[in-house]
């Protein structure tokens, strides 16, 4: 929903109803569920969600985030979940395009969200302090509406073009949402009409067979939007929620430009896999579904990989993967919630040779992390003293001759599998002689 404001905006405002109804659009969900949004399944629809509307290839106000930088406060009303999902909606349109939320220091512009009783947005920078209202917190894609109305698009069936796919039926439309979501604007239109833009209302939207300020199944002499019969096949398109379309993409895109990735790119395939070193802290983004970095062992060692996200971000969403040179998965870790940060560790033992570590992502969302390989001996180091010495050779030589990992006297299980394969065998003692020869454990 848009908000009036006297600098250049529009309106929308919506009252809703406690009840749920069956909406008249099916819709798909392209990506796994998450735990931070119970989005509707599809056809089942809260009522009392805002009213969306279609800007796909978007329509777009002129006045724009300069370098796509948008400062951000949440009211102090705004709990810790609904912060959680606020940022990952901003997020997911970083990961969209250049655009960076920021948290706001001292800038003198900047959007402030809070929770209300609707979900409504300014369009576009206002200049000052400008609020965006949310209250249907569970659902992405209206926060993602609300923010993409503050980044400066308009409503999709307010387009000029609009004329030549839908007809607006303003005779069916609640009198008093009519001006700020129907009317056609001036915005300069991007691509073509996008009937599957999450800016986009459905057919019914402040239908007046419906309950003031919702959505409703009308019957047809009821529809606030039909499409003309050359799209009719559209019709359910219309009020999608449940993604970003490939319009809403390329609309912002057009206008903040694609999103920036880190200096490693492009590494998004295993053959484009970037060289990195051992021991260093590297600063990155996932943009792309996957980043992948190349390592390279010279003897034997353990192959420790530590992620640290920036935010929520990578909360159900990340993992991390050692991969072998051929991409097949040797261990894997996800990030859990650690002391305040999102972080994902995993290792294993290897043998001299190159290997490839993955970090990916199964959501439409990335962001930032810092990542750190390692190659260390500390797994030959069995009695924990910091040296691969004599002592650790008697504790390997017995359970060596012990062959099966079973012994329940073995400290702390049998560290002596040093490949974690169940047996002490030959290919334990080449790691362990590797790093006995190294005496120190780096």
């Amino acid at each position: 929903m848009t908000q009036k404001s006297t600098r250049q905006s529009t309106a929308c405002a919506f009252l809703f109803s406690a009840s749920l109804c069956t909406a008249a659009f099916a819709q798909t969900f392209p990506y796994p569920s998450h735990p931070l949004f119970s989005e509707p399944a599809a056809d089942d629809v809260p009522c009392q969600l805002p009213l969306q509307i279609y800007d796909d290839r978007s329509l777009w106000a002129a006045n724009l985030w300069p370098g796509g930088v948008v400062p951000y406060v949440m009211n102090a009303n705004v709990n810790a979940t609904n912060a959680n999902r606020l940022r990952i909606a901003m997020n997911e349109l970083e990961t969209v395009c250049n655009v960076s939320y920021v948290p706001r220091t001292s800038e003198s512009n900047y959007i402030m969200v809070q929770d209300s009783t609707g979900n409504n947005s300014f369009v576009g920078r206002i200049g000052g302090s400008q609020t965006v209202n949310l209250v249907s917190w569970s659902s992405r894609y209206v926060i993602c509406h609300e923010l993409m109305h503050a980044l400066g698009i308009y409503h999709e069936q307010q387009r000029s073009d609009r004329g030549t796919y839908v007809v607006v039926n303003q005779a069916n439309i609640q009198s008093q949402y009519y001006s700020a979501n129907f009317p056609i604007n001036s915005g300069a239109p991007q691509g073509t009409y996008d009937f599957e833009s999450i800016m986009h209302y459905d057919e019914c939207s402040f239908s007046i067979c419906c309950p003031a300020g919702s959505s409703c199944v009308c019957p047809a002499n009821c529809r606030a939007i039909d499409t003309l019969p050359a799209y009719s096949q559209f019709a359910t398109s219309m009020g999608n929620r449940s993604y970003m379309s490939q319009g809403d993409k390329d609309g912002l895109v057009s206008r903040y430009g694609a999103p920036v990735d880190d200096a490693f790119a492009p590494n998004a395939t295993l053959a484009s896999a970037a060289p990195i070193s051992l021991g260093t802290t590297y600063n990155m983004k996932l943009v792309a579904s996957a980043d992948y970095f190349k390592v390279t062992l010279t003897d034997y060692r353990t192959l420790t990989v530590s992620a640290v996200a920036d935010n929520v971000w990578a909360q159900s969403n990340a993992n991390i993967r050692i991969l072998s040179a051929g991409g097949g998965q040797i261990a894997q870790g996800f990030f859990i919630l650690n002391g305040g940060s999102y972080t994902a560790d995993t290792f294993r033992s290897l043998a001299p040779g190159n290997y490839v570590i993955q970090v990916s992502r199964n959501q439409p969302w990335g962001g930032k992390y810092t990542l750190k390989v390692n190659g260390s001996c500390a797994t030959s180091d069995l009695t924990g003293d910091g040296f691969v010495n004599d002592e650790d050779f008697v504790l390997f030589a017995s359970a060596y001759n012990l062959l099966l990992c079973i012994d329940p006297a073995m400290p702390a299980g049998c560290p002596s599998d040093i490949n974690k394969d169940g047996l002490v065998d030959d290919s334990d003692f080449l790691f362990f002689a590797s790093a006995y020869d190294a005496l120190i454990c780096p």
